[in-house]
C-alpha cells in the first residue's frame, strides 16, 4: 500500500507542478512540482529496496510540502489547490508513520 500511496503523491506533486506553470506560467510551480514529486518518486523506488527509515524521508517531504500549502492558502484562502495537497501531504505522513506488517 505504501508503494502505491508514495506512486500516486510523486505523480500527483509533478502533475500539479505542470498544471501550475500552464495555468499560470508559474515557474516556481513547475520546478517545485517536478523536484519534490520527483523526490517522492525517488523514496518509492529506495522504499522498495527496503532502504531503512526512507519512510520517515518521505513524511518530512509530504510535511514540507503541506507546510508550503499551509501558508498558500492561510494568504490567498484560494482552496484550489491547497486543500487536496494539504489532505493528501497528511495522509502521507500519517501512513508513514503507521506500523508495518
Amino acid at each position: 500500500m505504501m508503494i502505491t500511496l508514495y506512486v500516486i503523491y510523486g505523480v500527483l506533486l509533478i502533475v500539479g507542478g505542470i498544471m501550475g506553470y500552464a495555468k499560470a506560467k508559474s515557474q516556481a510551480s513547475l520546478i517545485s512540482g517536478v523536484v519534490t514529486g520527483a523526490l517522492v518518486l525517488v523514496g518509492a523506488a529506495l522504499y522498495l529496496k527496503h532502504v531503512p527509515n526512507i519512510r520517515f524521508a518521505e513524511a518530512f517531504l509530504a510535511a514540507v510540502v503541506a507546510t508550503i500549502f499551509i501558508s498558500r492558502y492561510a494568504k490567498t484562502k484560494k482552496a484550489m489547490p491547497a486543500i487536496p495537497v494539504i489532505v493528501l501531504s497528511a495522509v502521507v505522513i500519517f501512513a508513514s508513520f503507521a506500523p508495518t506488517a
